[in-house]
């Protein structure tokens, strides 16, 4: 595989918040369960102050956070947060023969869509049973 390891940089494992650069200041994302906040933001909450600045970084906080116990404090919420797990669980085996083959990159449709237009075919047999089943389910 000669894919460039620059076309394939890990968005989600940055340290950066995702939503730096835009006018959002924080969200709540139901299917990966997990709470954003925009680094201005989350560095105004760790400051500690009480200013204009802290009261709208407090308000941005409060606001997701409602969304998060919306989420888990609703029996189709709590179902629905189990979703990820139990596709990860149900592609283990798929996901351990990507690592091995040296193809443990982030994401994997991203991955898929370069490698794709670089080799005009889509033969990766596990990859394809992922992205197979995550449409599917």
């Amino acid at each position: 595989m000669d894919l460039n390891p620059d076309e394939l940089l890990p968005d989600e494992l940055l340290f950066s918040s995702r939503l730096n650069g835009s006018s959002v200041k924080g969200s709540y994302s139901t299917f990966q369960f997990v709470l954003r906040l925009r680094d201005d933001v989350r560095s105004s909450l760790q400051k500690g102050e009480f200013n204009e600045e802290a009261i709208r970084a407090n308000s941005t906080s409060i606001h997701e956070n409602i969304h998060w116990w919306q989420h888990i404090g609703s029996n189709l919420g709590f179902l629905f947060s189990l979703a990820g797990p139990a596709f990860a669980t149900a592609c283990f085996d798929e996901l351990n023969a990507l690592v091995k083959n040296g193809l443990n990159y982030k994401s994997l449709k991203k991955f898929d869509k370069i490698y794709v237009e670089k080799y005009n075919k889509a033969d990766i047999e596990e990859l394809n049973f992922i992205l197979n089943r995550q449409y599917h389910e």
